[in-house]
C-alpha cells in the first residue's frame, strides 16, 4: 500500500541517480571555469585566448542544453513503436513443447 503524500509516489515525480548530480555539477564547475578565463583573458589583452575559451564555454553550454532537454523530453513520443514488445515477430524462434509435437 503507497502512501498518497509521498512525493517520489507521485506521477513525473523520480529520483536521479548520483552521477547525473556529479555530471551537472562538474558541468557547471567547466562552464565557470570558461568563463571566468574568458573574461580574464580579454582583461589582459589576449583576445585570441578569450574568443578560443569563450567558443568552448558556449559549445559546453549548449551541448548540455541540448543533454537536459533530450533527456526531459525522452519518455515523451507521438508516435506508434515499430514493434510490439509482447507479440512474437516473424524472427522470433518459433518453438513447441513435447507435449504439442507428437505424431499421434
Amino acid at each position: 500500500m503507497t502512501d498518497d503524500s509521498d512525493p517520489l509516489h507521485e506521477p513525473g515525480k523520480r529520483r536521479r541517480p548520483f552521477w547525473v548530480w556529479a555530471a551537472a555539477f562538474m558541468w557547471l564547475i567547466a562552464l565557470l571555469i570558461l568563463l571566468e578565463y574568458t573574461l580574464s583573458s580579454f582583461a589582459e589583452y589576449e583576445p585570441q585566448a578569450g574568443v578560443l575559451a569563450g567558443a568552448l564555454g558556449f559549445g559546453l553550454l549548449l551541448a548540455g542544453l541540448i543533454i537536459i532537454l533530450v533527456r526531459s523530453t525522452a519518455g515523451y513520443t507521438t508516435q506508434t513503436p515499430l514493434a510490439r514488445p509482447n507479440r512474437p515477430t516473424s524472427t522470433s524462434p518459433q518453438t513447441q513443447s513435447k507435449e504439442e509435437h507428437h505424431d499421434g
